[in-house]
């Protein structure tokens, strides 16, 4: 898929799932710093009006150092420099406590999103799922023997203000537009 595509599929997204109804509000993209989310990040500061404008004018980036490996501080540091760059707001926690399962460390991205939202007096976080996140919830729900609930997989909309604008898209889509534009992120062990 072309830059303009995903561009496009994207706007497309946030149009259906409301978030061009904020106003100043602002929206908070959460980070890690990785490929999915710094494509998100891109697409939100670069993607406005056919290009170099954001896509809301009042974004600010989320990011918890879990602490789960030795080098995640150097992830904060790197994303508080592209933040600074593209003239994005920063907020970062260092988790005390480095979570013991991929559950807990889930739990408390959601938690220190949340308490972000409510600090900037945000409506809406951003999150990163593409569609590869996506089947790979429905595969190990299947697998793990789940009702019909668990089929539906990621929803796109999840309270209180979680918005998955790249659902639609999948992870090759997020490459190709990585490369075609350039864009550069942090390569996490796990």
């Amino acid at each position: 898929m072309s830059a303009w595509a995903v561009r496009t599929a994207f706007r497309t997204a946030l149009h259906e799932l409301g978030v061009n109804r904020c106003g100043a509000s602002p929206v908070v993209v959460a980070s890690s710093g990785g490929l999915d989310s710094m494509v998100l990040l891109h697409l939100m500061r670069f993607s406005g009006d056919g290009g170099g404008r954001p896509i809301h004018p009042n974004i600010v980036v989320a990011h918890l150092d879990h602490g789960m490996r030795s080098t995640s501080s150097d992830d904060a540091l790197w994303l508080r420099g592209v933040c600074t760059a593209w003239g994005v707001p920063l907020r970062v926690e260092i988790l005390e406590h480095a979570p013991t399962s991929e559950a807990s460390a889930r739990d408390a991205r959601y938690d220190f999103f949340e308490s972000v939202r409510r600090e900037v007096g945000a409506g809406l976080v951003l999150t990163a799922h593409h569609a590869d996140d996506q089947a790979e919830t429905i595969l190990f729900r299947a697998l793990r023997g789940t009702g019909l609930e668990g089929l539906r997989g990621i929803p796109e909309k999840r309270s209180p203000g979680i918005v998955r604008p790249l659902l639609g898209l999948w992870k090759d889509d997020l490459a190709s537009y990585a490369a075609a534009t350039g864009l550069r992120w942090r390569e996490g062990a796990t």
